[in-house]
């Protein structure tokens, strides 16, 4: 008989391979509130309250007030040296003599100053300033009975040094390094007196700048450049006694200053600079006296001087700028002598007392012989 295939067994269902435990997913740190506020390092100016809802502080290293100080410096360098007539000539009735080379003349000066300037980080300069002079006339002829005209060549070199503050890290009037400066003049002179005193007196000195400016952290750049400036002043003296006189004085000076790019080793450092235009306004005040035989006359003056419009831009690396501005008003109180000590020689000397007539910071001291 045929065979019957015998019925398949049953199979147990396949048991998928065991799978691990999920694990937990992983969440990101809770931001919580700062329960604390932030403490300054030890060593370092303490940190600003922080306050809500007010716009960023922003970060400026300090090597920015220290480069934005450079092309104001050089201006205030370059000013001094330039001086007014009677610093540099000591009084119209000194020009007695006419024909070739008929005079010459010489003087040192020195300035202590703090001022600071508007601008983007505030730069202020904690200075003194020391230079000499050496000028002498080439020609002087009468035009007539009343008018002389001299012309005359000058060389002049002077110092600058000091301290400078500024806006960095977050912080106002921080100190951030120190500027050096040194200037190298020469110039020209023309002067046209007159027989009751009165003057106009043009010049125009080119100078060369020389120096470094550094950081507290040790950046540096040096601060090679030139400088070129113009004046036109006046000045016509009015009786008030037999002795006295008043004289009201104007001045105009002009200035440009040209800075080479540098490199800190962070970044390209360019100078772009406005000019400088600024005016004086002053009265001198001056007798007439003698003393064992030589003339003496004391004088007194007071000038206010205004710088108008214009600013410095210091770029960084093509792209940041930072400016500061020219504008300043400040007035001076000085006093001065001129000692007459022989037929054809004479001893001048001046002091004075400056400071800010507006918002901005300045104060300082002067003197020349």
């Amino acid at each position: 008989p045929p065979t019957i295939p015998a019925p398949p067994l049953p199979t147990e269902p396949a048991v998928p391979p065991a799978q691990p435990p999920p694990t937990p997913p992983i969440l990101a740190p809770a931001q919580l509130p700062a329960t604390t506020l932030p403490v300054a390092a030890i060593g370092t100016p303490s940190l600003p309250e922080p306050i809500r809802g007010a716009a960023p502080v922003p970060l400026y290293r300090p090597e920015v007030a220290n480069y934005a100080i450079v092309p104001p410096a050089a201006a205030t360098l370059a000013l001094t040296s330039l001086g007014t007539f009677h610093e540099r000539q000591g009084d119209q009735s000194l020009l007695a003599q006419s024909g070739a080379a008929p005079a010459g003349w010489a003087r040192v000066f020195g300035s202590d100053f703090k001022q600071q300037w508007s601008g983007t980080v505030s730069p202020g300069l904690d200075a003194s300033l020391k230079g000499y002079q050496i000028g002498h006339d080439v020609y002087a002829w009468s035009l007539d009975a009343q008018r002389t005209l001299r012309v005359g060549l000058f060389v002049a070199q002077n110092r600058l040094g000091g301290e400078v503050r500024g806006f960095a890290g977050g912080f106002h009037k921080r100190q951030t390094g120190r500027i050096k400066l040194r200037g190298d003049s020469v110039g020209a002179y023309w002067t046209l007196s007159t027989l009751a005193n009165g003057y106009i007196d043009a010049l125009v000195m080119s100078t060369r700048l020389d120096g470094y400016s550094r950081s507290d952290r040790g950046l540096r750049i040096d601060t090679d450049g030139h400088a070129l400036s113009l004046s036109l002043e006046a000045g016509y003296p009015l009786a008030l006694s037999s002795r006295w006189i008043a004289e009201p004085q104007a001045q105009i000076i002009h200035q440009r200053i040209d800075l080479d790019d540098q490199h800190d080793g962070i970044a390209r450092v360019g100078f772009d600079s406005q000019p400088y235009n600024t005016g004086r306004l002053g009265v001198r005040f001056k007798g007439r006296y003698a003393m064992a035989g030589m003339p003496i006359e004391p004088y007194l003056r007071v000038n206010v001087w205004r710088n108008e419009g214009g600013h410095d831009t210091v770029i960084f690396d093509h792209t940041q700028r930072v400016r500061t501005a020219h504008r300043s008003t400040t007035g001076s109180l000085g006093a001065g002598i001129v000692i007459k000590i022989a037929n054809e020689t004479s001893v001048y000397w001046s002091a004075d007392y400056n400071r800010d007539l507006d918002n901005q910071v300045f104060n300082g001291i002067n003197a020349s012989l």
